[in-house]
């Protein structure tokens, strides 16, 4: 792979869409879409950047799955500051207390 900034390849997933729908949830990129793409752009990528984005596509499928546990942010939310993580925490664990005392008060 050339030494280059790999940017660009960030923002043609995102023009693309990083995941598809495939009418039972969500998948990564098939490789249809991204020829598509490529036919309707006039732009033939290289193989190892189609491989790439194909991977990355699943990356990002992957992380958005396990970004509903609580406390992880999806990969389509800007950046926090960690002191925003802690305050984060902070406030879920509050409201896990909350909803513990209301179940053990309803006992």
């Amino acid at each position: 792979m050339p030494e280059t900034s790999l940017l660009y390849l960030k923002d043609i997933l995102f023009e693309i869409g990083p995941v598809s729908n495939n009418g039972m949830g969500q998948d990564r990129l098939s490789v249809t879409e991204i020829e598509s793409w490529q036919k309707q752009m006039g732009i033939l990528l290289q193989p190892w950047e189609f491989r790439l984005l194909r991977r990355a596509s699943g990356e990002y499928l992957a992380e958005a799955q396990r970004s509903e546990e609580l406390g992880r942010p999806a990969p389509y939310e800007p950046e926090l500051h960690p002191a925003d993580n802690l305050i984060r925490s902070d406030l879920t664990k509050a409201a896990m207390r909350a909803m513990q005392k209301a179940a053990e008060g309803e006992d």
